[in-house]
């Protein structure tokens, strides 16, 4: 199962493994833990990762991790063999799940990992609840008597905002300084993360309880004047966003692989498949005969084909039709001694990246060159349609 998360691009081998990264984009955690029991020891020569923790390479999570193992170790007597110990850094170099958390979210996070080895299973659970707890009381939030959440930079007075709705749709977006949580009925359409709401109204009312300070309350779809927002009964003022943008990508029958990115926030408006991933402010996705559409506020950064031809998707924005760019690729010929004679084309655009000799002549989508004891390279768009060598051995080809 921890071996089908592509950690940097890409989606979930599985489905099983899609609804989980599904839940955790949905969470938008500011910290993550990954925890597990193994047969061994880390360290210990049976191959095994038990007693260790695994930081990603978000800071300070290395820094957090040193602190909890010290701890734990004291508080539980740990020593020797069962000793735990700081793991190596998870940089998102690997298939699974916290290594994809650290390549696209970026969180703070840990692999924690008990031994099979230990006396029980209980004594492995208390090691496991000490370690979340203690880094999340580094980070700022610690366990209260009653067993929730409290912050320990002293936010802890609740206040409860009211969002009453009039009629009318209207989407809106808040967040605070410290925690919230809903205090109503949620809905389908509202969406709490840890210091953000993002949710709907229209006859119903919704409420939720915060610590800390109201930072922003935004309308993002509808009319300000059709909600009245209350904290703790005053009623208060509240903006409009920039309006949303539609962006549509139109698929015209090949299979055509695409990301982009805006300054702000997205949401899908069309039909989501296993193909598409939708972030925060970014979505990897694949049109061929279908198209998808998404919602916007900000500006597109950037929309480019990652895979395919841009030639076979038609972007709008707002319906007027808008440029892509395409992944540029790098090709690398490596002379072995010879005097070897290549030629190739690309389906795209192609320029020199390396160091042009008079043996070599680029044109806009082909090339015919030579290498001997120096390398060529060149960087493309769309693919490469045919690599020949015409006069000499093979070459290598990267």
């Amino acid at each position: 199962m921890n071996r089908q998360f592509p950690p940097r691009s890409g989606i979930c081998e599985t489905e099983a493994a899609r609804a989980i990264w599904d839940e955790v984009v949905r969470h938008d955690p500011d910290w993550a833990f990954d925890l597990h029991s193994a047969r061994g020891i880390y360290k210990s020569g049976d191959g095994s990762v038990g007693q260790a923790l695994f930081p990603t390479w978000t800071s300070p999570a290395r820094d957090y991790g040193e602190n909890t193992v010290a701890n734990l170790n004291d508080e539980f007597g740990l020593s020797g063999d069962m000793a735990y110990l700081m793991g190596n850094t998870l940089d998102a170099d690997r298939d699974m799940l916290m290594h994809r958390t650290a390549g696209f979210l970026d969180v703070l996070g840990f692999l924690c990992e008990t031994t099979e080895k230990a006396d029980s299973l209980d004594e492995q659970i208390q090691w496991h609840l000490y370690t979340v707890e203690h880094v999340m009381d580094q980070y700022g939030q610690s366990p209260s008597v009653d067993g929730s959440s409290s912050s320990s930079s002293g936010e802890s007075d609740t206040q409860e905002i009211h969002i009453e709705g009039t009629g009318p749709v209207t989407r809106f977006e808040f967040s605070v300084s410290g925690t919230v949580e809903n205090a109503g009925t949620l809905e389908d359409t509202d969406a709490v993360y840890s210091d953000r709401v993002e949710g709907q109204v229209s006859t119903q009312d919704d409420r939720f309880a915060f610590t800390g300070d109201l930072e922003q309350f935004v309308v993002t779809e509808g009319d300000k004047d059709d909600v009245n927002v209350y904290v703790d009964g005053q009623q208060i003022s509240v903006d409009e966003a920039n309006p949303e943008k539609i962006i549509h990508i139109g698929g015209t029958g090949p299979v055509t692989r695409f990301e982009f990115e805006v300054t702000g926030s997205l949401r899908n408006t069309g039909t989501l498949e296993d193909t598409d991933t939708a972030y925060d402010s970014r979505v990897e996705g694949q049109v061929s005969t279908q198209d998808d559409e998404f919602a916007y506020t900000g500006e597109l950064e950037h929309f480019t084909v990652t895979d395919g031809d841009k030639e076979d998707v038609v972007v709008t924005v707002d319906g007027d039709r808008i440029s892509v760019q395409e992944e540029s690729h790098l090709i690398e010929i490596r002379g072995t001694g010879p005097v070897t004679r290549f030629e190739f084309a690309v389906s795209g655009s192609l320029e020199n990246a390396g160091t042009l000799e008079s043996t070599d002549t680029v044109y806009d989508d082909r090339v015919v060159g030579q290498v001997s004891t120096l390398d060529d390279a060149f960087r493309y768009t769309g693919k490469l349609e045919q690599f020949t060598v015409t006069d000499g051995d093979e070459i290598s080809v990267a």
